[in-house]
Parts: C-alpha cells; sequence; structure tokens
C-alpha cells in the first residue's frame, strides 16, 4: 500500500515539472503551479539567495517535499522566479510564463494570465494563484 501511495505522489509531483526550451539556448524549469497560498496582490519575486528563498517558501502554500527540493536548488547557476497572480474570485485562474528571450546577457520574461473558459466548472471560492519557476541565473528583466 506504501508503495502504491508513493507512486501516486511521485506521479504527481513529476506531472508538474516540465522544461520548455526557447531562443538562443535559454531554458526553464516549472517547479509549482498552484491556485492558493499565493500573494492577494500580483507581484514577481526573483530569488537569488538562500535568505530570500527561505522567506518566500515559508509563505507559500506548498508541500514539504517542494519546499526541500526548492531549498536543493543551486542559487550560483540559478535564479528562483516567483510570479503571484493575486487574489481572484474563483477557481482556474493560473499564472505562466508565456515568452523567455535573451539579449545581451539579460533574460526578458513575459508573462501571462490563464483564466477559466465560459462555462468552465470552477471552485467558487476565492484564490491566489502562484507558480515557481527554475530559471538560468542573468539579470532578468520581467515585461
Amino acid at each position: 500500500m506504501k508503495k502504491i501511495l508513493f507512486l501516486i505522489a511521485f506521479m504527481t509531483l513529476v506531472s508538474c515539472n516540465t522544461t520548455k526550451q526557447f531562443t538562443e539556448g535559454t531554458d526553464y524549469t516549472y517547479i509549482i503551479k498552484n491556485s492558493t497560498g499565493g500573494n492577494e496582490k500580483a507581484s514577481v519575486a526573483i530569488i537569488d539567495n538562500y535568505n530570500d528563498l527561505i522567506n518566500e517558501v515559508d509563505k507559500l502554500n506548498i508541500s514539504d517535499a517542494i519546499s526541500e527540493a526548492l531549498l536543493n536548488v543551486d542559487l550560483e547557476q540559478n535564479n528562483v522566479l516567483v510570479l503571484h497572480l493575486g487574489q481572484r474570485n474563483s477557481g482556474g485562474y493560473g499564472i505562466e510564463i508565456d515568452k523567455m528571450y535573451e539579449k545581451k546577457n539579460v533574460l526578458y520574461i513575459k508573462t501571462k494570465e490563464i483564466k477559466p473558459g465560459k462555462g468552465d466548472m470552477v471552485t467558487m471560492a476565492l484564490t491566489n494563484p502562484f507558480t515557481i519557476v527554475l530559471i538560468p541565473k542573468k539579470e532578468v528583466v520581467i515585461e
């Protein structure tokens, strides 16, 4: 029974992680996308040190396994990008990277809001969607 539960938990975690390649070899990895637990106001945090990472992880609604994985990120090679969409009136919302490109050693990131489709069944509760992404260590501009 424990093996089955572990396999289900592992598959859930693996299915949440994706890597996308963009122009000029710039890549990123989604760590988690969650509909609850983010900030009430839209914001972006670029984390490049462990103190800020620990503070951000403590504020979010994430599992211990993901918290531990985040705290083991190599911040010499990567930054952690936390995208907060802000409070929404229902479920079905999210935030993700739309475009990412590098120009003159600066990483430009454009985000997009994911909205529920017309007629979609969604949770009727306030949500605070957020996404955590691992990006290469560079100077970053968010659009």
